[in-house]
């Protein structure tokens, strides 16, 4: 199989091959498609060529792939400072400090 017939397949035709072939079948299209293209030693590389449509799901022109990043709440729960509410340090200088900004009709 070569890339173009991979990208081609529906998610269904995707966990048909990759089953046949005993393979994990669980996952994204996206997924499962790398998944595929890696057993048959196709390169699965980020490509300039590659675009999201708009429920965000990877789309290809030309045969390439690309990954996006996927940030998860936790994530940004990670990366703020914790706020106690005990008055320090005051909602607005932590605000401040988050780099928030709160329009000003609030």
């Amino acid at each position: 199989m070569d890339r173009e017939q991979i990208l081609a397949l529906t998610a269904d035709g995707l966990k048909e091959n990759l089953e046949r072939l005993g393979l994990m079948t669980s996952g994204r299209k996206a997924t499962l498609q790398d998944r595929l293209m890696e057993h048959f030693g196709l390169n699965v590389s980020e490509d300039e060529d590659a675009e999201f449509d708009d429920a965000g799901s990877r789309r290809s022109e030309r045969g390439s792939t690309t990954e996006r990043s996927i940030f998860t709440l936790r994530d940004i729960e990670d990366s703020l400072t914790p706020f106690s509410g005990s008055g320090q340090p005051s909602l607005e200088q932590w605000l401040q400090d988050q780099n928030i900004s709160i329009p000003s009709s609030y």
